[in-house]
């Protein structure tokens, strides 16, 4: 009641035919919704990625890796190596490899780390939440895979890895980690010999954290094949592998506003059509040319914050059940993505006052006349 003219005359005219001005927002919530749920699942996942990381990792942890990443592996020397080197005491190699994990509610593929069990609790110290880290009586299982599969401490397993060897185990703990790691630990003497000369990385430390990294870097400065980083550059490289999926996410909600952007001119341009006698009538009794434009802006951005703002309440409850269901974490433990739910607000703004920038043009340049008497 205490806005202005051109407020209330927008507002009353959004409201005024309720399905004309819900099917424009469906548009723009269905686009926004799709968007912040991914952008949802995309952000959870980014963080327990990187939490994990920094929990199941000591700062003081210098990591080898192929530079070439991806499937690449390490040569088996390369670990004998890192062993011989001087202020390096702690060395644990990681096999990684997808395998068929057999339990009494099926089975269901994951991924499996074949360690050292002499480097569980120095170069890697998993949060257990359940149970027991010793590899000896059994396997370690990620928190959201033991959710998921609905498997605890003392739970027995069947491992089947890729190369068809069937390792019957237990579930000995249970840890803090998500997807971005290996989900199932297990002791490297129970895999097979080729499985053993499959490296994909290698933890190493020392009494000094520092001298140990630079044994690793002057040992491995004249290999190009081996990369040596630690845990923030871990943390960076996940972070690094999302963010090219958010990249994604805003490139979908470009072209949801590039849609929805065509539905609200469309919309503005019917109404300006059906009420060209109406606006005629509004000149006539005095309103100017600044009134009439200012008043099919705000239409234009009320019905775009309409749907807007109900994309980004479906999006962000979507993406939640989402990470819930395939990151078997809980529901409040989301990670919502606050600059894109910000940049979504402010583009569904841009929105109502691009799309009415034509009507608006269109209405407020109706000769007084011709549009009174027009039918």
């Amino acid at each position: 009641r205490r806005a202005s003219q051109p407020v209330r005359l927008g507002v009353r005219n959004a409201a005024r035919d309720p399905r004309r001005s819900s099917a424009t927002a469906t548009t723009l919530m269905v686009s926004l919704g799709l968007v912040c749920a991914f952008a949802t699942l995309s952000a959870s996942l980014t963080s327990l990625a990187t939490s994990s990381i920094k929990v199941n990792i000591p700062a003081t942890t210098a990591i080898l890796q192929p530079a070439a990443g991806g499937a690449a592996t390490l040569a088996p020397g390369v670990l004998d190596e890192v062993r011989s080197l001087p202020g390096i005491t702690d060395v644990m190699a990681s096999r990684d490899s997808f395998a068929e994990i057999r339990h009494a509610g099926g089975a269901s593929k994951r991924i499996v780390s074949a360690i050292d069990p002499e480097g569980v609790g120095t170069v890697l110290t998993p949060k257990i939440t359940a149970g027991t880290a010793e590899l000896s009586s059994g396997a370690i299982v990620a928190q959201n895979e033991a959710n998921l599969l609905k498997i605890g401490p003392g739970d027995d397993i069947e491992v089947v890895l890729d190369d068809g060897t069937a390792v019957p185990t237990r579930v000995a703990g249970v840890y803090e980690a998500t997807e971005a790691q290996a989900s199932i630990f297990l002791d490297e003497a129970l895999v097979s010999p080729r499985l053993r000369d499959h490296i994909n990385s290698i933890y190493a430390g020392g009494p000094d954290p520092a001298a140990a990294e630079a044994a690793l870097r002057t040992a491995f400065e004249n290999r190009p094949d081996i990369a040596i980083t630690d845990r923030d550059g871990l943390v960076e490289q996940r972070v690094e592998t999302f963010r090219y999926a958010l990249l994604v996410m805003y490139a979908m909600f470009a072209v949801a506003v590039v849609i929805a952007v065509f539905g609200v001119v469309n919309t503005l341009g019917l109404s300006v059509i059906e009420r060209t006698r109406e606006i005629g009538m509004l000149r006539a009794v005095g309103a100017s040319r600044q009134l009439v434009r200012r008043m099919l802006r705000v239409e234009g951005v009320v019905i775009s914050l309409y749907g807007g703002v109900l994309g980004l309440v479906v999006g962000i409850g979507v993406g939640t059940v989402m990470q819930h269901t395939m990151l078997g974490q809980e529901l409040w433990r989301v990670s919502i993505p606050i600059p894109a739910v910000l940049l979504a607000l402010v583009g569904t703004v841009v929105v109502g006052v691009v799309a009415a920038i034509w009507p608006a043009k269109r209405a407020a340049g109706t000769p007084i006349l011709d549009a009174i008497d027009a039918q």
